[in-house]
């Protein structure tokens, strides 16, 4: 899901002439860090208990199928997106550029980084919700139990210590081109993950209404 953030804002950016928000050495960080240990905790993930009264799969039915992929790409890949946007256009809006002319407003480098920062910050929070809400496929978490897999969250607590590391160990805020988030973002950014969550309890719980 986390890929749809990643690759949105170039698009956006190329069409809309908007800044770019985030990086490339941002998105490395989400793939080969904050992204790894809760991916590789899902899959250590147990049964959900009511998996053997579900008919089988079709012999022929993929692993990745269109179902997956709108699930994936296109809901919780757009829910992070739009979360993270939120937060990246909130920056330029406190620091007092007009959303509909960041393409023709020169915008100052330590606005335009602590903007990033913002935006990178809403995708790893969302995908903490989203680690939690992909533990079932149609279920509620609590029926899995929110303790049952101390892996993911060993993996959610070190995500949550890189993003804040790469935000304000100064040298590793060089790296990443960060800016320190003030005090004022946090509660929103960690909102998100809720946020996520809880649209996605509400699509499972529609989806079991209909079947």
């Amino acid at each position: 899901a986390s890929n749809v953030p990643e690759v949105l804002p170039f698009i956006l950016s190329a069409i809309f002439n908007i800044p770019l928000a985030l990086t490339v050495a941002q998105i490395l960080a989400i793939d080969l860090g904050t992204d790894i240990l809760p991916s590789l905790a899902l899959g250590m993930e147990r049964p959900e208990p009511d998996v053997m009264q579900r008919p089988p799969r079709r012999r022929t039915q993929p692993l990745v199928d269109r179902r997956l992929l709108v699930r994936s790409l296109v809901w919780l890949g757009g829910i992070e997106a739009a979360l993270s946007y939120i937060a990246f256009f909130y920056t330029f809006y406190l620091s007092g550029y007009p959303i509909m002319e960041l393409g023709f407003a020169a915008v100052p480098g330590t606005i335009y980084a602590l903007a990033t920062t913002a935006f990178h910050a809403g995708v790893v929070t969302s995908q903490i919700g989203n680690a939690l809400a992909c533990r079932t496929e149609t279920g509620h978490v609590r029926r899995m139990g929110w303790l049952s897999n101390p892996t993911l969250l060993l993996g959610i607590a070190v995500e949550t210590l890189l993003i804040v590391a790469t935000i304000y160990i100064t040298p590793l805020a060089r790296v990443f081109n960060h800016e320190p988030l003030p005090a004022v973002f946090w509660p929103g950014l960690i909102l998100f993950a809720p946020i996520l969550y809880g649209l996605e309890w509400l699509r499972k719980f529609l989806a079991r209404r209909s079947t």
